[in-house]
Protein backbone atom coordinates (compact mmCIF):
# COMPACT_ATOMS: atom_id res chain seq x y z
CA UNK A 1 0.00 0.00 0.00
CA UNK A 2 1.47 3.61 -0.74
CA UNK A 3 0.56 7.47 -0.38
CA UNK A 4 1.84 9.97 -1.75
CA UNK A 5 2.24 13.24 0.86
CA UNK A 6 3.73 16.65 -0.42
CA UNK A 7 6.96 17.70 1.72
CA UNK A 8 5.35 20.54 3.28
CA UNK A 9 2.36 18.94 5.23
CA UNK A 10 2.26 18.01 8.81
CA UNK A 11 0.95 14.34 7.38
CA UNK A 12 4.36 14.22 6.26
CA UNK A 13 6.26 15.35 9.73
CA UNK A 14 3.71 12.88 11.66
CA UNK A 15 4.96 10.30 9.66
CA UNK A 16 8.61 11.27 9.89
CA UNK A 17 8.57 11.00 13.42
CA UNK A 18 5.78 8.21 14.26
CA UNK A 19 6.42 6.01 11.38
CA UNK A 20 2.90 4.41 12.04
CA UNK A 21 -0.43 5.21 10.87
CA UNK A 22 -3.54 4.26 10.17
CA UNK A 23 -5.53 4.64 6.31
CA UNK A 24 -9.00 4.56 6.53
CA UNK A 25 -11.26 4.23 3.91
CA UNK A 26 -14.53 6.02 4.11
CA UNK A 27 -17.75 5.65 2.48
CA UNK A 28 -18.53 7.44 -1.21
CA UNK A 29 -21.10 9.03 1.51
CA UNK A 30 -18.78 10.61 3.14
CA UNK A 31 -17.36 12.72 0.05
CA UNK A 32 -18.08 16.86 2.03
CA UNK A 33 -16.21 15.35 5.40
CA UNK A 34 -13.01 13.80 3.17
CA UNK A 35 -13.02 17.18 1.36
CA UNK A 36 -13.34 19.39 4.66
CA UNK A 37 -11.10 17.09 6.48
CA UNK A 38 -8.43 17.46 3.61
CA UNK A 39 -8.86 21.33 3.84
CA UNK A 40 -7.46 22.13 6.98
CA UNK A 41 -3.85 21.32 8.32
CA UNK A 42 -3.70 18.56 11.63
CA UNK A 43 -0.92 20.85 12.63
CA UNK A 44 -3.38 23.78 13.47
CA UNK A 45 -6.81 22.50 14.68
CA UNK A 46 -7.78 18.61 16.65
CA UNK A 47 -9.41 17.57 13.05
CA UNK A 48 -11.41 14.47 14.66
CA UNK A 49 -13.32 17.30 17.26
CA UNK A 50 -13.59 20.08 15.43
CA UNK A 51 -15.51 17.72 12.38
CA UNK A 52 -16.94 15.13 15.20
CA UNK A 53 -14.69 12.30 13.79
CA UNK A 54 -15.46 9.28 15.76
CA UNK A 55 -12.49 7.46 16.44
CA UNK A 56 -11.93 3.89 17.36
CA UNK A 57 -9.00 2.10 18.78
CA UNK A 58 -6.89 0.13 16.62
CA UNK A 59 -5.24 -3.42 17.63
CA UNK A 60 -1.48 -2.83 16.23
CA UNK A 61 -0.68 0.83 16.09
CA UNK A 62 -1.42 3.34 18.72
CA UNK A 63 -3.65 5.68 16.25
CA UNK A 64 -6.85 5.32 16.30
CA UNK A 65 -9.04 4.58 13.35
CA UNK A 66 -11.77 6.27 11.96
CA UNK A 67 -14.98 4.00 13.82
CA UNK A 68 -16.99 5.25 10.72
CA UNK A 69 -14.96 4.07 7.85
CA UNK A 70 -15.21 1.17 5.72
CA UNK A 71 -12.18 -0.25 6.51
CA UNK A 72 -8.85 0.68 8.10
CA UNK A 73 -5.75 -0.39 7.40
CA UNK A 74 -3.38 0.05 10.47
CA UNK A 75 0.63 0.21 8.68
CA UNK A 76 4.20 1.40 9.48
CA UNK A 77 6.41 3.02 6.88
CA UNK A 78 8.75 0.14 5.01
CA UNK A 79 9.97 2.65 1.95
CA UNK A 80 10.30 6.33 1.03
CA UNK A 81 10.51 7.34 -2.67
CA UNK A 82 11.01 11.23 -3.19
CA UNK A 83 8.46 12.05 -6.20
CA UNK A 84 9.16 15.65 -6.50
CA UNK A 85 7.24 17.86 -4.37
CA UNK A 86 6.16 14.74 -3.04
CA UNK A 87 7.05 11.23 -0.84
CA UNK A 88 5.40 8.27 -1.61
CA UNK A 89 5.57 6.20 1.72
CA UNK A 90 4.88 2.60 0.59
CA UNK A 91 4.22 0.95 3.97
CA UNK A 92 3.83 -2.40 5.39
CA UNK A 93 0.16 -3.81 6.38
CA UNK A 94 -0.03 -4.95 9.99
CA UNK A 95 -3.28 -5.10 10.31
CA UNK A 96 -6.99 -4.87 8.50
CA UNK A 97 -10.37 -4.11 9.82
CA UNK A 98 -13.42 -3.95 7.40
CA UNK A 99 -17.15 -2.80 8.64
CA UNK A 100 -19.21 -6.33 8.73
CA UNK A 101 -20.77 -6.49 5.58
CA UNK A 102 -18.70 -4.87 3.26
CA UNK A 103 -15.60 -6.76 1.89
CA UNK A 104 -15.07 -10.87 1.74
CA UNK A 105 -11.49 -12.14 1.61
CA UNK A 106 -10.88 -10.31 -2.02
CA UNK A 107 -11.99 -6.79 -1.13
CA UNK A 108 -14.88 -4.39 -1.14
CA UNK A 109 -18.62 -5.78 -2.15
CA UNK A 110 -19.08 -2.87 -4.37
CA UNK A 111 -22.75 -3.63 -5.02
CA UNK A 112 -23.26 -3.46 -1.28
CA UNK A 113 -20.90 -0.35 -1.21
CA UNK A 114 -18.65 1.91 -2.66
CA UNK A 115 -15.78 4.42 -1.74
CA UNK A 116 -14.52 7.31 -2.82
CA UNK A 117 -11.27 8.09 -5.44
CA UNK A 118 -10.29 11.26 -5.13
CA UNK A 119 -9.76 13.12 -8.20
CA UNK A 120 -8.61 16.92 -7.85
CA UNK A 121 -9.96 19.66 -5.80
CA UNK A 122 -13.66 18.53 -4.68
CA UNK A 123 -13.98 15.90 -7.69
CA UNK A 124 -13.97 12.51 -6.50
CA UNK A 125 -15.29 9.37 -8.45
CA UNK A 126 -16.65 5.98 -7.59
CA UNK A 127 -16.23 2.18 -8.20
CA UNK A 128 -18.22 1.19 -10.97
CA UNK A 129 -19.85 -1.86 -9.22
CA UNK A 130 -20.07 -3.40 -12.39
CA UNK A 131 -17.10 -6.06 -13.45
CA UNK A 132 -15.11 -6.36 -16.14
CA UNK A 133 -13.76 -10.17 -16.79
CA UNK A 134 -10.38 -9.99 -18.89
CA UNK A 135 -10.10 -12.68 -21.65
CA UNK A 136 -8.18 -16.32 -20.25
Amino acid sequence: MAVAVDKDTYTHECLQHHRRATLNIPSIDAVDLIYRLGSVSGREVDKAAHFGVRLAPSQRVDVPRMADALAAYEVEVYKEVEVGEVILYIFRVLETWAAPGVADQWGFDFKKTNIPLHGAGRAFYKVDPRPVFAKK
